[in-house]
């Protein structure tokens, strides 16, 4: 599992890339929230952040 430092460097670099567009493919592995995918599509990436292990990017 990546560690912290590993977490915001990526956080970082998806930020850069991410922010400001809209979705336009979206892929979920977890069988429960497959039929969500389409929730996703054309919304906005607000930001992406890292707290702690986690990185956190939020859309609407």
């Amino acid at each position: 599992m990546p560690e912290g430092p590993e977490i915001h460097r990526m956080a970082n670099k998806l930020a850069k890339a991410l922010e400001g567009k809209k979705l336009q493919h979206v892929s979920f592995f977890y069988s429960p929230i497959m039929d969500q995918e389409i929730l996703f599509l054309n919304q906005e990436v607000e930001y992406v952040r890292a707290k702690s292990k986690a990185l956190l990017i939020s859309v609407g």
